[in-house]
């Protein structure tokens, strides 16, 4: 799943930069935050979990603009709490496009 969207990101004309996991994906962000206009995160991901790459990101750059992605569909509980993240949207996968 991580090529397939690194590849459409890139069809936009955007170097992507690609970590197994969290924990490697803060390490870039620390190493390479000025050239890093975004991050994509999946809620589930090995060694540290979304919410937590989340946080640390937001405590190295407040307003750092993240996309979270899941699995989400319907029957679990979004874990980000509400004090913690801005407004967010989370859409079945499963539903049919209008």
């Amino acid at each position: 799943m991580r090529e397939v969207i690194k590849q459409s990101i890139e069809r936009f004309g955007f170097q992507v930069i690609t970590a197994v996991d969290g924990q490697e994906g803060l390490d870039f962000f620390k190493n390479r935050k000025n050239d890093i206009s975004a991050v994509v995160l999946d809620m589930t991901m090995p060694r540290m979990s979304g919410e937590e790459t989340y946080l640390q990101l937001r405590a190295i750059q407040r307003d750092v603009r993240v996309l979270l992605t899941s699995g989400y569909n319907g029957r679990m509980r979004p874990t980000v709490s509400r004090a913690k993240a801005p407004p967010a949207l989370f859409r079945n996968r499963s539903a049919s496009p209008r």
